[in-house]
């Protein structure tokens, strides 16, 4: 896998668990159960991970394809919005189906 489809995949991980983290955080403030359960905490400690993933494969995307600091910036600023990893992931596998594939040897 490549590291375009690795950040693609991780964008839409992340953005889903951001959107389930945003449930969460209802189910935490909205009931009286809610601040109990650990439902909240362990969602967004994923999340937290995931980001921090996604974050990863963003600078070595960076680094390796030679973006302008203004993609990466953008793709780093949709990453906050709930459901912007969506976007993200739609970018990347746009991007890596226009990049040719290396010939075999």
């Amino acid at each position: 896998m490549s590291l375009l489809k690795a950040l693609a995949w991780m964008a839409s991980l992340m953005a889903t668990a951001w959107i389930i983290m945003l449930g969460a955080i209802v189910v935490k403030y909205g009931t009286d159960a809610g601040w109990r359960s650990g439902l909240a905490l362990t969602v967004e400690r994923i999340h937290g991970a995931l980001f921090f993933c996604f974050f990863v494969l963003l600078v070595l995307n960076h680094v390796k394809r030679k973006w302008p600091r203004r993609k990466s910036l953008r793709m780093l600023g949709a990453a906050i919005i709930p459901g912007g990893g969506y976007w993200i992931t739609r970018q990347a596998l746009d991007e890596d189906a226009r990049t040719p594939s290396p010939s075999p040897a």
